[in-house]
């Protein structure tokens, strides 16, 4: 109840980073929003970026990205927006991403 009456507010973003929390943001606090400012003040293209994440407080990062890596604790919904899936966080999930594209 509260998450939809929140995600309402034209002015926040309402999202998560467990089953169990709520995170909520003004709108432009988002790691997507970062990421894309981050690789324009290096210029680097977004096409050529990739995220690694496990929840919905990454899905800003996914939509942007050239590659968006789900880590293998991630959700269904999460691993189905990605376009790889990587190994666990307890595998060295993100250092096996990194070096996959290297």
């Amino acid at each position: 109840m509260a998450e939809e009456t929140l995600a309402s507010l034209d002015e926040l973003t309402v999202t998560s980073s467990g089953h169990d929390n709520l995170e909520i943001t003004n709108r432009n606090a988002q790691k997507g929003i970062a990421l894309e400012s981050f690789v324009k003040e290096k210029n680097i293209s977004l096409s050529e970026t990739m995220a690694i994440g496990d929840n919905y407080n990454d899905v800003s990062m996914f939509e942007r990205v050239g590659k968006a890596v789900a880590m293998g604790n991630a959700t269904y919904e999460i691993k189905s927006l990605c376009d790889e899936v990587t190994h666990t966080n307890e595998e060295s999930g993100v250092a096996k991403a990194i070096l996959s594209v290297l």
